[in-house]
């Protein structure tokens, strides 16, 4: 089995590889070349540039065979090359395109290379690479790395990458034995060994060995053996190992192995071993050893429950504290600080209804 660092140093030497091919990308002219007359230099069998075209043909309707391509314009039907072409960015390919490591501007149809496949520009159809499957700008069907799949734009329909799955929207299903991570939104199924991570929003069945992560929200089913986090809003049915994390909003079902927290505010059904905390409110359910915030509405079960402006509802524990009580408190110490005299400390039931 390989060694987590040396996943982790692969999938960093595959990133390395993508800027680097990303900054060549960038560096092309913004216009292509002129087009150049007749089929170009090549023994061309055929009329009409159709045929069987073996060199380095611009121009072919047919089959054609080259080592290397250079300065492609147009191919349609099954194009084999040998090997990767740093000059051949403008070209498009339509059909069956085979190599050890063909590289083209667009691709439209089957890409299949003994090491990779690379399009400079799109890739539409089914591309496949025993290292990686590689798109500058869009990638559309079914794509599939040995090693990884990259597109420096949006990547959607089946996307698997043997270590990762890499865009910047990704869409459909998104899986990598390491990890998928969106630079921006990623929807669909997204499953990963280690992490699924989106920039922006993480929308759908997310899927992770350690950790699911929307950027700014993560909404659906997500589910993670050590945390599921969204940046802002997390919304749905979650469920970690470790921590269920909203930056501002938990909504939904959420249940954690230590705890679940909302920056400041939880909706819906919240459990967790340790606390289940939110800044300003909870409404819902609540059943941890430690349930904190200023108001709750609802229902509370934990060691200790703990509301430092109002409980509306009912909280069961240990102990029972609410500076405001509109509700019942089940326990062996209950504290309600607008109670008066001997009722502001009970033991085992107080309550306040105004």
């Amino acid at each position: 089995m390989m060694r987590p660092s040396a996943a982790v140093l692969i999938v960093l030497l595959l990133a390395a590889s993508h800027r680097a091919h990303a900054q060549e990308r960038d560096s092309l002219p913004e216009e292509p070349p002129e087009s150049k007359p007749g089929c170009g230099a090549a023994l061309n069998i055929g009329a009409g540039c159709s045929g069987l075209s073996i060199g380095n043909s611009h121009r072919w309707n047919g089959l054609r065979i080259n080592f290397i391509d250079r300065h492609v314009e147009l191919i349609n039907g099954l194009n084999v090359t040998f090997w990767r072409s740093s000059k051949n960015e403008w070209a498009t390919v339509n059909g069956l395109s085979v190599g050890i490591a063909p590289q083209a501007g667009w691709y439209h149809g089957v890409q299949l290379g003994v090491v990779s496949v690379v399009a400079d520009h799109d890739m539409v159809g089914l591309s496949a690479g025993v290292l990686a499957a590689v798109s500058g700008a869009s990638m559309t069907g079914v794509n599939v790395g040995g090693l990884a799949v990259v597109s420096g734009s949006s990547m959607e329909g089946l996307n698997v990458g043997g270590l990762a799955a890499v865009g910047s929207y990704m869409g459909g299903v998104n899986a990598g034995i390491l990890a998928a991570v969106a630079g921006s939104d990623m929807m669909g199924l997204n499953v990963a060994g280690l992490a699924t991570v989106a920039g922006t929003a993480l929308r759908g069945i997310s899927v992770a060995g350690l950790a699911a992560i929307g950027g700014t929200s993560a909404t659906g089913l997500n589910v993670a053996g050590l945390a599921v986090v969204g940046g802002t809003e997390l919304t749905g049915l979650n469920v970690a190992g470790l921590s269920v994390v909203g930056g501002t909003t938990l909504r939904g079902v959420s249940v954690a192995g230590l705890g679940a927290t909302g920056g400041t505010e939880i909706q819906g059904f919240a459990a967790a071993f340790a606390h289940v905390r939110a800044k300003l409110s909870i409404e819902g359910f609540t059943a941890s050893l430690w349930n904190r915030t200023d108001d709750m509405t609802g229902v509370a079960i934990g060691y200790a429950n703990t509301f430092e402006r109002r409980q509306r509802g009912l909280s069961i524990g240990l102990v029972n504290y609410a500076v405001e009580l509109e509700g019942v408190q089940l326990g062996l110490l209950n504290i309600a600080e607008n109670n008066r005299g001997i009722f502001r400390v009970l033991p085992l039931v107080n309550l306040h209804f105004e």
